[in-house]
């Protein structure tokens, strides 16, 4: 009875050990000056390092994501805007725009995204929803659709105002959406942009404020982690500065490497503290933590009955990339799946309506699930679904019976036409018979008549 009971305690105090070296695996957590971050991994949306995460600050032109992806989503990139007069008169960081200027939607974003500019962000807003009061509430709409929930945006651009605050989570979590939209991922990568003339300016040309993406000065070296180093990251894909004398510096920032996208978000530091902090905090990350992909969104599970549906059964697919995040010296074989679909779902079914599970396990315990879904939408079926008969093989039998019918009804007309010929001919056979008959009655009669005439004759 007690070996059972010595094996259990040695299992313990293996895990327990195992767990101990993974944790003194991790190297040294940065030290930042920034008073709030969050180091997510993008692919997963898991959270590796944060530092009063949830504090509310303010954000700054980090708001102008947001702005961003709502311009995308609301105006037609080739489309041009009129310039305002409020919109003109728009401070800090700016490209010059003037009242009556008509400029291209794409020019505005770019010079929101790059160049930071205020009244681009109010140009995007004005166009928009005509006044900057409406877009906020667009804006924080938005915010709440992407899992925001400690936000509240007042401008377009994020100059101060005391009522307009957010966190690093929600920040992460709204760069993390908003990267899923390709165009923004170009704008937000960009280093540079031209801008020809206009009816009211000459060109503009400007580059971007991410010193993550292009800036390798001197003057503007940074101390990371006690080494001096260039604001350039190699890895940078993105994302967003901001800096107001209330905010201070913020960033967030992207950078990939080797299939892994780390997203960090840092507040309230100095103006080039902010990149050092944010490069510390992706260095960390990358040193630690790997992505392992496991199955891609739209991967084939599986069939799923449907019942009383048009078709009989439809294929189950993966929601989502599927992908975990791990210690960078794990082997990908920890991740396993289980897949789980139902038995059979009810007809109508809607393309991507749950139709099952796929359980993520490491070292064989489950650690997340996420949904299997229709790959297609399935209408209900006609009156042989009840038998489990798909509406086309339906439609053959339909097709089949009718044809049959038709055929029945083919032979039949030609029965019916037949047999009259039929009757006709027998008709005509006995009408000629008659005739016939009638024709020897009648020359029977005249011969008799004639017989009987010559005789009457003879006897006088």
């Amino acid at each position: 009875m007690k070996k059972p009971r010595f094996l259990i305690l040695i299992l313990t105090l293996i895990l327990l050990l195992s767990n101990a070296v993974s944790a003194a695996a991790l190297t040294k957590e940065p030290r930042l000056e920034a008073e709030s971050a969050v180091l997510m991994d993008m692919t997963t949306g898991e959270i590796l390092y944060e530092k009063a995460a949830d504090r509310k600050m303010f954000p700054a032109s980090t708001t102008k994501m947001i702005t961003c992806i709502l311009a995308l989503e609301h105006l037609d990139p080739e489309s041009e805007v009129i310039i305002d007069d409020q919109v003109a008169q728009t401070g800090g960081s700016s490209i010059g725009l003037k009242a009556g200027e008509v400029v291209g939607v794409m020019d505005l974003l770019n010079a929101l995204m790059i160049q930071s500019a205020n009244d681009s962000a109010e140009a995007l807003a004005w166009a928009i929803c005509g006044s900057v009061s409406e877009f906020a509430v667009l804006m924080n709409e938005k915010a709440r659709e992407f899992g925001a929930e400690n936000t509240n945006f007042v401008n377009p651009h994020g100059l101060h105002d005391p009522l307009h605050v957010t966190t690093a989570h929600d920040l992460a979590l709204i760069a993390k959406n908003c990267m899923e939209n390709e165009t923004f991922r170009m704008l937000v990568r960009s280093t540079s942009y031209h801008i020809d003339a206009t009816n009211k300016s000459g060109p503009r040309d400007f580059r971007t404020t991410n010193r993550l993406l292009w800036d390798e000065q001197a003057s503007t070296s940074i101390y990371v982690n006690g080494v001096l180093r260039h604001c350039r990251y190699p890895k940078a894909i993105g994302v967003k500065t901001g800096y107001t004398s209330q905010a201070q510096g913020c960033l967030v920032s992207a950078a990939e490497q080797d299939g892994t996208t780390l997203l960090s978000v840092v507040l309230k530091s100095s103006d080039l503290g902010r990149f050092a902090d944010s490069i510390a905090l992706l260095d960390w990350g990358f040193e630690n933590y790997k992505t392992i992909g496991v199955l891609e969104a739209g991967t084939e599970l599986g069939t799923v009955s449907i019942r009383r549906g048009s078709v009989n059964k439809v294929i189950a697919v993966t929601e989502q990339d599927i992908a975990y995040t791990v210690p960078v010296e794990a082997s990908e074989s920890v991740l396993t799946t289980e897949i789980r679909l139902d038995p059979f779902v009810l007809a109508p079914v809607e393309e991507g309506q749950k139709i099952g599970e796929i359980e993520l396990l490491e070292s064989g315990s489950r650690i997340a699930v996420f949904s299997a879904v229709a790959s297609a939408g399935i209408e209900e079926g006609g009156l042989l679904s009840i038998f489990g008969i798909e509406d086309s093989t339906a439609a053959l039998i339909g097709k089949t019976f009718l044809a049959l019918v038709l055929g029945l009804i083919l032979l039949l007309v030609v029965y019916i036409v037949y047999k009259r010929r039929q009757i006709r001919k027998k008709k005509e056979a006995r009408a000629l018979r008659l005739r016939q008959k009638q024709a020897q009655e009648e020359a029977r009669r005249q011969e008799w008549e004639r017989h009987y005439e010559s005789r009457h004759w003879d006897n006088r």
